[in-house]
């Protein structure tokens, strides 16, 4: 039931009118077992994907908060590339994103949680991503992370980033986004083939394009 729904995943910001009109939603990603999760090490992990990854889903996919007693820590390599939701739920326990782990797919925005540590490489390839803001805990970004992003239009990057990495927004057409004072380093193409791309400040903090 929905009541069932939310008792067992807590409560966030519409959680109560989650549980209410999507509970298929909560039974298809969660309860008939389409999350891949494995417990290692006093944490637990997403590692893949059991369902048809290109049904095309409308709901939102429910990353848990806990596993087997443990915190959900992680996404692992790839674990959820190519999912066809169109909204993302990703618990306050989570601290890394792994390289691929979100690449080609159709969320448009995504919350990432205070306390998230690191993005790795290709996190969001090729995926419809329209804004991001990304918490000020992230102290790494992987090379390509957001690579042809196409519609992504805007990315507020963490304060304390201290290098942005190769390719970070290569093919990105025209996304907005404000460099951190602090910033040490621009990568190889960080912004390459950025063609709309009409102005961008550089801190000068910066020692290194």
């Amino acid at each position: 039931s929905a009541a069932n729904a939310l008792d067992q995943y807590g409560t966030y910001p519409g959680a109560r009118l989650l549980a209410i009109i999507r509970t298929s939603n909560w039974r298809e990603t969660q309860r008939s077992g389409l999350l891949k999760l494995e417990a290692r090490g006093g944490a637990a992990y997403v590692t893949g994907y059991r369902g048809e990854k290109d049904t095309g889903f409308a709901g939102w996919l429910v990353v848990p908060e806990e596993y087997e007693g443990v915190p959900v820590v992680g996404i692992d390599t790839c674990a959820l590339d190519s999912v066809l939701y169109k909204k993302l739920y990703l618990p306050s326990s989570l601290k890394t994103i792994g390289d691929g782990a979100l690449g080609e797919t159709i969320f448009e925005r995504i919350e990432l949680p205070d306390g998230l540590r690191a993005i790795g490489y290709s996190a969001f390839r090729f995926s419809n991503l329209r804004e991001l803001d990304i918490p000020d805990s992230v102290y790494v970004l992987g090379e390509d992370v957001f690579y042809f992003c196409a519609s992504l239009k805007r990315v507020s990057l963490p304060a304390g980033l201290r290098d942005l990495p190769r390719n970070a927004f290569d093919n990105c057409v025209a996304p907005e986004v404000e460099l951190p004072e602090g910033l040490l380093t621009i990568g190889e193409h960080a912004f390459g083939n950025c063609r709309a791309l009409e102005t961008l400040t550089v801190p000068a903090s910066v020692t290194w394009i």
